[in-house]
């Protein structure tokens, strides 16, 4: 399982796959050549997190990232909200204060 883990973690980041919308358990499954049975069983019985918690925990740790490296200095947070994968800028509004308990501007301003 461990194993599972590390790779699922590697690939993730490496690759910031979690940056495209619309991405499934089962596409990770394709690219990371685990059956997606065995994906959907270690995320459900194994790991303390769902996957779809797992995908907005990636994509807000992503967008903290980019936030350090100056993306705000030229661009929107509606623009950093798509570029790591969420849909709507409501949904990563949300995704962000829940993650970080605090909303994107207030996270700025506080830093």
């Amino acid at each position: 399982l461990e194993e599972y883990f590390l790779q699922i973690d590697q690939f993730v980041e490496q690759e910031h796959f979690f940056r495209q919308t619309g991405l499934s358990i089962s596409d990770l499954a394709l690219k990371l050549k685990i059956p997606k049975s065995h994906l959907s069983f270690i995320f459900k019985y194994h790991s303390e997190i769902s996957f779809s918690d797992f995908k907005k925990m990636v994509r807000i740790q992503d967008s903290l990232a980019l936030i350090e490296e100056g993306y705000l200095k030229t661009n929107t947070f509606d623009s950093l909200s798509k570029n790591v994968g969420f849909s709507t800028y409501n949904t990563f509004f949300i995704a962000f204060k829940e993650v970080t308990n605090k909303a994107p501007q207030e996270f700025i301003t506080s830093s």
